[in-house]
């Protein structure tokens, strides 16, 4: 069988025998600690790429770091928490996400830590606290400071 030459993405030059060898090899790509899923038809353009939800623990006080728990991230409250975000090593441009979901109990409130964090205008977000429900909030990285917002509730 000839080789077919892939598109190049995330900078890697995909060179295989055949489309399962090339699908195998995007979905066990590993950038920066962030775990990337692709799934497509070969040898078409990818029709989409995830980047995989990681689980963070809940704590009474919690710092999400990035660059170390990934860009899309889920927290079940078991208790009211005090979230911080770290940016470091963002790159500008970079999108969070954040699923903050009640336990079976509920209840818990999270208030935001640290000065990174803008809300703009409308100030921080009141995020559902109803037993097993989630908010979505998102965040945007402009190089000083994540500017906020909030995606949803009651999910």
């Amino acid at each position: 069988m000839a080789r077919q030459q892939y598109p190049n993405w995330f900078g890697l030059a995909l060179d295989a025998f055949s489309p399962e060898r090339v699908a195998d090899t995007i979905g066990k790509l590993n950038l920066n600690g962030i775990r990337l899923a692709a799934w497509a038809q070969f040898p078409s353009i990818p029709k989409g790429i995830v980047v995989v939800q990681q689980p963070l623990t809940y704590a009474a006080t919690m710092t999400w770091t990035p660059a170390v728990d990934g860009c899309n991230a889920r927290v079940v409250l078991a208790g009211a928490t005090t979230l911080s975000i770290d940016p470091s090593t963002l790159d500008t441009g970079t999108v969070l996400t954040l699923v903050i979901e009640q336990d079976s109990t509920g209840g818990w409130a999270t208030t935001w830590g640290g000065s990174n964090i803008s809300w703009g205008l409308v100030g921080a977000p009141t995020l559902d606290t109803t037993l097993s429900t989630k908010s979505i909030v998102t965040f945007y990285w402009d190089g000083t400071s994540l500017d906020g917002a909030l995606f949803g509730t009651q999910f």
